[in-house]
């Protein structure tokens, strides 16, 4: 039997987690959810998750400082992310070489790029 995906949500907005945390647990996927940057950045390496999404206006610590973190850490430096955002974030996820799915996110394209992920470190 295949293990489901482990996707680990990031995102100060409790609504959006809340909502796509539901949504990916119903087709099937492990999912762990925070609003915290510092919380993600501890439980993540216990997590070992295969896919990322996160956002990138949080207060304390910006996506980016969550992306700079992560590539720290080598369990996770090379697990896929997928930055969900504004579109004004667009050009910041390109050039961080990671994807990006503008908000409001359409599910569909959310499953397949989720899909798509590979599994580069376990």
């Amino acid at each position: 039997m295949e293990t489901a995906k482990k996707v680990f949500l990031l995102d100060d907005d409790k609504i959006f987690l809340k909502f796509y945390q539901s949504l990916l647990v119903a087709k099937g996927y492990d999912v762990f959810a925070t609003d915290n940057a510092y919380k993600f950045l501890l439980y993540a390496k216990e997590v070992h998750p295969d896919v990322i999404m996160m956002d990138y206006n949080m207060p304390k610590m910006d996506g980016i400082e969550v992306i700079d973190n992560i590539k720290k850490i080598n369990s996770l430096r090379l697990v896929p992310i997928i930055m969900a955002s504004t579109m004004e974030n667009k050009n910041i996820a390109e050039e961080k070489g990671i994807k990006f799915l503008s908000k409001p996110i359409d599910v569909n394209e959310l499953f397949d790029v989720i899909e798509k992920s590979e599994v580069l470190i376990n």
